[in-house]
């Protein structure tokens, strides 16, 4: 069954809305950052802890729509897919797109977790920073990656012909 994107690609509109989420979870993502950097730290906590909710939610969202609608078909037609699927550029791509996807996962729920109990109420900085601001920029630059992975896995997925 096909459900016709909104972007005018072989993607469904849910695969099109994920696309279109990148360019707003990285920015936001900075923003939060920028928030802590200027010692705003109910700010900072307040829309990082918006973006994991909300985040939770489009994960949660796209993995439904891909078990009930699958990826592949609408994949097929890409110059970059083949079969067996995952030795082509399109299963490739996707295969290095989930190494960022799983770990960036991993990461921002511990250091979400870490930082929900080990610091103050209102956040301030505290014995806890250090080992944050290392994880937390970790878990960040494996958010960027995991959006500009998935970016390029639309392209030869969906976009390219």
């Amino acid at each position: 069954m096909f459900i016709a994107g909104i972007l005018g690609t072989r993607a469904t509109t849910m695969l099109d809305l994920l696309f279109l989420a990148q360019f707003v979870i990285v920015p936001t993502m900075i923003y939060g950052i920028s928030r802590a950097k200027k010692q705003s730290y109910a700010d900072h906590k307040k829309i990082m802890l918006i973006l994991v909710a909300a985040l939770l939610v489009v994960v949660t969202c796209f993995e439904v729509h891909i078990q009930v609608y699958g990826w592949k078909q609408h994949a097929e037609a890409s110059p970059f897919f083949s079969e067996p699927v995952y030795q082509s550029g399109v299963g490739i791509t996707l295969l290095v797109h989930l190494a960022f996807a799983v770990s960036t996962a991993f990461l921002w729920i511990a250091v979400v977790i870490a930082a929900l109990r080990k610091f103050s109420k209102p956040p301030f900085p505290g014995a806890h920073s250090k080992w944050h601001r290392r994880w937390a920029k970790i878990a960040a630059v494996d958010m960027l990656a995991t959006a500009i992975t998935g970016c390029l896995f639309y392209y030869v997925a969906f976009w390219a012909t």
